[in-house]
């Protein structure tokens, strides 16, 4: 009961952390008012190839009838003071460095200074300014969360649900969970 405990205030202490550095997101001037309204589910692309995008959407058919489920373990939060720069895509077609701070939108306290991507533009915000707080004030966090998976609590679950089996599955359905108690035992 104490791990649940400590893994809630966690989860408390990174949400307030990642709210208090956030940009202001609402721009009235943004807001669009005809019918021609964007399809801001993708990242933004403005045609530079000199960063690290996600691969484009698959065209191929929908006809997956597949379900998968994983259990993730061994899950490092701590990427190190530069592995964050590596990893993730870039999600603002923008490659701010300290000799080109472009960016979407400055922090509330502009003296904090904007945050800086990774190699090739990647934005990881969480790897290069969250866990490193995070962990200042849970220094255990990642063993513990370790702990509690190898005892079948918490542990990341992810049902993948009509897949088609093949690499270019137009749609799929992902559910993450957290598992309630499991055991590492094998299955029957």
């Amino acid at each position: 009961m104490h791990r649940l405990s400590f893994l809630a205030r966690a989860s408390r202490i990174a949400l307030a952390a990642s709210l208090l550095g956030a940009c202001s997101v609402y721009d009235p001037s943004l807001v669009a008012t005809d019918a021609a309204v964007p399809d801001m589910r993708h990242p933004v692309d403005l045609g530079r190839d000199d960063l690290e995008k996600p691969p484009p959407r698959p065209t191929g058919t929908d006809t997956g009838d597949m379900d998968l489920v994983f259990a993730l373990k061994d899950i490092h939060l701590d990427q190190g003071s530069t592995g964050w720069g590596t990893i993730g895509f870039d999600l603002d077609d923008r490659l701010t460095t300290a000799d080109n701070l472009d960016v979407e939108c400055l922090p509330p306290d502009e003296s904090a200074g904007v945050e800086l991507d990774g190699q090739r533009g990647i934005d990881n915000v969480f790897g290069d300014l969250l866990y490193p707080l995070i962990d200042a004030v849970l220094p255990t966090l990642e063993t513990d969360f370790r702990a509690s998976q190898t005892a079948g609590r918490g542990t990341l679950l992810t049902k993948i649900s009509g897949w088609n089996g093949l690499d270019d599955d137009p749609h799929i359905d992902v559910v993450v969970a957290q598992s309630v108690l499991g055991t590492t035992a094998a299955a029957a």
